[in-house]
């Protein structure tokens, strides 16, 4: 089934016209890190927690129930649950998800479905999710539970999303979707057919990669040397080529000639280099997500991507959404881009942003050509 639920590009071209004639638009996306705690323990992952732990300093669930429908109010069409952690480390996440879609909101969930019970499932089956993006970094439980540093992760995954496969049959449901998401990285960079055919057996959409960024220590062992990223075309080639055989999404094209791999503690050299050839205001923008996008980390703290910087933030624990995407930061940071201005955090930018910069970017060209 595909998934046609959500049409960010078209979504975001007909706002950014109306940005470009100065009027003002509401965000198209919010993202909520609702915890940092996690079950796992990913060896590129910025933050290693051993176990669920408390987080004292964590949004309360009577704030995001708020937060959704300020979010609704400002236009918001879709709402990612993400974060620093895995989500149902907290015990209402499911709540959360469930409001959602009460205001029939596009929802995605990023999780590694370890914490998934029959009773999860069926909740999030019987609301109509929509998509759910599922961590599995290695087609075979030795890579996989390697990678996610706990003994059993990739059984525990895998056991999860067939339960999905068995509810939605049993409820005669079409939602959610689910795809793969698989961070680049030496121990897998070889196998990405593999995890094409994995997905395959899982029943899902695709396959999505993310490049790894060097936030911690021990990512530096699992870069990709010279050797290895010659052979890495070859590979997301045939990744490409088995996906399109079975009708399944992936991004493994968009790196086969890109240097966001090579350059993945470099990317604000990347982002420099895609603008440096247009002239036109808008479309030279560096980059597009803080006027379509607004991201709630665990604490409150408000930013317009996965890296901003903890330097001047907001929080929604003392301001509304709209005070939040009107008000002085977030108008500051458009502000530079415009001016394109990029900021420290840029370099460690997330490369799945800078692709979807591109397509938003050819999106935005057919409709702003005389502006």
């Amino acid at each position: 089934m595909k998934d046609a639920s959500f049409d960010l590009q078209h979504e975001f071209g007909k706002r950014m016209v109306r940005w470009s004639k100065g009027k003002r638009q509401g965000p198209i996306k919010i993202v909520l890190y609702p915890t940092n705690r996690c079950n796992l323990r990913c060896r590129f992952h910025w933050k290693k927690d051993e176990q669920c732990v408390n987080n004292n300093d964590e949004v309360s669930k009577k704030r995001y129930l708020e937060l959704i429908e300020e979010g609704y109010r400002l236009g918001a069409k879709k709402i990612e649950i993400a974060g620093g952690g895995e989500p149902l480390c907290r015990g209402d996440t499911v709540d959360i998800m469930e409001r959602i879609k009460k205001y029939d909101m596009y929802g995605e969930l990023m999780t590694n479905v370890t914490l998934f019970s029959s009773e999860i499932i069926k909740r999030l089956i019987k609301i109509n999710w929509d998509r759910i993006t599922i961590s599995i970094h290695g087609p075979n439980a030795k890579i996989n539970d390697y990678l996610m540093g706990r003994t059993g992760a990739f059984e525990m995954s895998v056991k999860a999303i067939k339960k999905f496969i068995y509810w939605k049959k049993k409820l005669n449901k079409d939602k959610p979707l689910w795809r793969l998401n698989v961070v680049l990285c030496n121990k897998n960079y070889n196998k990405l057919d593999g995890m094409i055919e994995l997905a395959h057996r899982l029943k899902c959409i695709g396959v999505s990669i993310q490049v790894m960024a060097s936030l911690t220590k021990s990512v530096e062992k699992l870069k990709l040397n010279e050797k290895e990223l010659r052979e890495l075309p070859i590979h997301l080639k045939k990744a490409k080529k088995l996906a399109d055989k079975y009708g399944m999404f992936t991004d493994a094209d968009n790196y086969i000639e890109s240097n966001v791999v090579k350059k993945a503690d470099k990317m604000n050299e990347v982002i420099e280099s895609e603008i440096k050839p247009i002239k036109n205001k808008f479309l030279s923008l560096p980059c597009f997500e803080p006027w379509y996008t607004m991201l709630i980390i665990h604490d409150g703290s408000v930013g317009p991507c996965s890296m901003f910087g903890i330097e001047n933030v907001v929080n929604v624990k003392n301001m509304n959404l709209e005070e939040i995407w009107y008000g002085d930061y977030f108008n500051e940071i458009r502000r530079n881009l415009l001016n394109k201005k990029l900021f420290s955090f840029c370099k460690n930018c997330c490369g799945v942003i800078i692709q979807q910069n591109k397509l938003l970017r050819k999106e935005l060209m057919m409709k702003i050509r005389d502006i």
